[in-house]
């Protein structure tokens, strides 16, 4: 197996290449201009890998909630080599992926959607296991879930303006805050990889982004 692996979803970019054992990845700060990076990144990490771009065996990309003009890029990217290589595609949760990163338990996920807004989730991890205690949503600032418990950790780009409304929110029920985390590609290969192994793939016209707020998304992300 080889997995190729996109995450555009934020500022940065990044790719990796998984083989099921290692996982090598380069990510840089695009500072949303994706575009201008994301194809000769992935040329480098296969090339430094002895790789070429026909030994790939599935696709995945990060698919937001997140930058509209970076979730369709990696989507496209990743549909299009998957059309012409005639292998699957994974979508995996940008949210998700960022969860594993924190490398916690309980990990709450709190995006900048503006205009007052956050994409919010919550996740319990065990092991390789996930469950999803509060699925992706959009909210008012204001009006972030209540978490079930104590002992979470927050992260995600939304910290940085509304880490007090979190605290109002969920007081000590949060104990730690991750202000440096991103969605990257090293951890949407690793969730992509248990996908695969239980049919969480699609033919790559099936793979799509995940867009919470479907009729302003494009109006709010193509400026960012």
């Amino acid at each position: 197996m080889k997995l190729l692996a996109i995450e555009t979803s934020s500022t940065r970019c990044s790719v990796a290449l998984y083989d099921g054992k290692k996982i090598c990845s380069k990510e840089l700060n695009a500072n949303r201009k994706h575009s201008d990076f994301l194809l000769s990144m992935i040329d480098d990490v296969l090339r430094e890998n002895n790789s070429e771009l026909n030994e790939v065996t599935a696709l995945a990309f990060g698919a937001g909630p997140g930058s509209f003009t970076g979730l369709r890029l990696s989507c496209a990217i990743s549909q299009g080599i998957g059309f012409v290589q005639s292998i699957p595609v994974v979508p995996v949760s940008s949210m998700e992926a960022l969860s594993l990163a924190a490398n916690r338990s309980k990990v709450f996920v709190c995006f900048d959607a503006r205009l007052g807004q956050t994409f919010c989730a919550a996740y319990i991890w065990g092991g390789e296991q996930v469950e999803v205690i509060i699925e992706p949503q959009l909210c008012d600032a204001d009006k972030m879930p209540i978490l079930p418990g104590d002992g979470w950790v927050a992260c995600g780009d939304g910290l940085g303006l509304y880490s007090d409304r979190i605290d109002n929110r969920n007081g000590s029920n949060v104990t730690d805050y991750f202000l440096d985390l991103s969605p990257q590609s090293r951890e949407v290969a690793i969730i992509a990889e248990r996908k695969l192994k239980y049919g969480g793939c699609f033919a790559p016209e099936k793979a799509l982004p995940f867009y919470i707020r479907e009729k302003v998304a494009k109006d709010i992300y193509e400026q960012g």
